[in-house]
């Protein structure tokens, strides 16, 4: 099987590629078809990356947590399965052109990492583990978009203010649009990312005794949320919209950024088993 692992997410890493190459062409070209052959590479990666999750559960006898890979080809799926109901629903295929590239090399980097499919460790074989770290994320996730939303954003604006207008000012949304989706999705992810903290600092209730811990990344964890929570509230309370919503959406990706890669890899933590 693990030979099977092997071929789906090299599979998948080939199936990307191929997809990104087909979405910059669709994004300089805007022909249908090969908008269609963009679509169908990135779905059949997708599927293949899926499989390639289930086979590592398999191994595993698991959810496929037990490691960095297996975590980030889990966040991988996530974000890859977020942005094909964003593409269906609000059209917005010229995302994949930034989108994808980023999802190829993630799933080659963990697919590089070989870690032998091993069961979680004791510690953490709870119900509120799964549940904490798949609320978060699924918050990450929600963010990462919202984050892209909000480049395409600045994107937009700046096609706008040039008048000059390129290709690119015909491959995406309206300005209203983006800004709506971006809003949306952080509407999702913040209740995400609250009660995945939540269910985290409880279980560390449980195990250590504290609700809260001295360690680097639950403490950015909190600071994202925070971060967050101004964020709503400007939007909500004093009426914040345009530019200062994009590029805030950008700035909280970048701490999301810092907190998964930055922080797992330059600070010792109890995230680090």
């Amino acid at each position: 099987m693990a030979t099977v692992l092997f071929l789906l997410l090299g599979g998948s890493v080939l199936l990307f590629g191929c997809a990104t190459l087909l979405h910059l062409l669709y994004l300089r070209h805007h022909r249908n078809d090969t908008g269609f052959w963009a679509s169908l590479f990135a779905l059949l990666g997708w599927a293949a990356l899926t499989l390639g999750g289930i086979v590592r559960g398999a191994l595993s006898g698991q959810i496929p947590l037990g490691s960095f890979s297996d975590g980030l080809l889990f966040l991988l799926w996530l974000l890859a399965s977020g942005y094909f109901i964003l593409e269906h629903r609000y059209q917005l295929r010229a995302a994949g052109a930034f989108l994808l590239p980023v999802i190829t090399v993630g799933v080659a980097y963990a697919s590089l990492r070989p870690v032998p499919a091993r069961a979680l460790v004791p510690i953490l074989q709870s119900p509120w583990v799964i549940w904490h770290v798949g609320l978060v994320f699924f918050a990450y996730c929600a963010f990462a978009l919202a984050g892209l939303t909000g480049l395409l954003y600045l994107l937009q604006e700046k096609e706008l203010k040039s008048k000059r207008l390129t290709f690119m000012h015909f491959r995406l949304p309206a300005l209203a649009t983006l800004e709506r989706l971006s809003s949306l999705l952080i509407g999702w992810g913040y209740p995400a990312l609250t009660l995945g903290i939540l269910f985290g600092a409880h279980w560390s209730r449980t195990v250590w005794g504290a609700y809260v811990l001295p360690d680097p990344k639950m403490i950015w964890a909190v600071l994202t949320w925070v971060f967050y929570t101004g964020f709503l509230v400007g939007r909500w309370v004093w009426g914040w919209r345009g530019r200062r919503n994009a590029l805030l959406t950008i700035v909280g990706f970048g701490a999301i950024i810092l907190n998964y890669l930055g922080i797992s890899f330059l600070w010792q933590g109890i995230h680090r088993f």
